[in-house]
C-alpha cells in the first residue's frame, strides 16, 4: 500500500512541475509579441506627434488656405512620414456645436475655432492626436495615445 502512495504522490508532483514548466513556457513566449507591440505603440505615438507638428505648420502657413484647401475636412491624408502614413483632419468646433455632423462641420472661411485631429500609421497601430490650435496657430494642445483621448476644453483659435 505504502509503494502505492508514494508512486501516486510522484505522478503528481511530477504532473504540478510539468504544467508550472508549461505556463512558463507560454508566458516567455508572447513577452516578445508584448514588446513589439510596445514598440510599434510608441513608433506610432511619436509619428502621430509629429504629424500635429505638421498640421501647426500648415495652419501658420498663409499659403495653405485651410480653409478650403481641404477635401471633406481632410488637410492631409496618407501622407507617408517617416516610415509611416499621417493624416490631418480639421473640424469647426462652431458648427459641431450646434449639431452639424460629417462634411456639415467642416472649416470654411468663416471658421474661427478649429479641433485638429491627427491620425498615424506605422506597422499596424494607429494612434491618433487630437488638438486645438490656439493665438495664431503658433500654440496646440495635444495629447496622444492609443485611442482618440479628449481634451478637456479647446481654446479659441484666431487663426489667420
Amino acid at each position: 500500500m505504502r509503494r502505492g502512495a508514494a508512486l501516486l504522490m510522484a505522478l503528481f508532483a511530477m504532473m504540478v512541475v510539468g504544467t508550472s514548466t508549461l505556463a512558463y513556457v507560454a508566458s516567455r513566449d508572447t513577452s516578445a509579441a508584448i514588446a513589439s507591440n510596445a514598440v510599434l505603440g510608441a513608433d506610432a505615438r511619436t509619428l502621430a506627434a509629429a504629424g500635429m507638428d505638421l498640421a501647426k505648420q500648415l495652419l501658420r502657413t498663409s499659403e495653405t488656405q485651410w480653409r478650403r484647401n481641404h477635401q471633406d475636412g481632410w488637410l492631409v491624408r496618407d501622407y507617408a512620414l517617416d516610415g509611416g502614413t499621417v493624416g490631418v483632419r480639421l473640424v469647426d468646433l462652431e458648427k459641431r456645436a450646434a449639431g452639424a455632423t460629417g462634411s456639415a462641420a467642416n472649416p470654411d472661411d468663416s471658421t474661427t475655432e478649429l479641433e485638429v485631429t491627427v491620425s498615424s500609421a506605422r506597422g499596424g497601430a494607429r494612434p491618433r492626436a487630437r488638438g486645438w490650435p490656439c493665438a495664431s496657430c503658433t500654440e496646440a494642445l495635444m495629447t496622444a495615445g492609443s485611442a482618440t483621448t479628449e481634451a478637456t476644453r479647446p481654446a479659441a483659435a484666431t487663426c489667420q
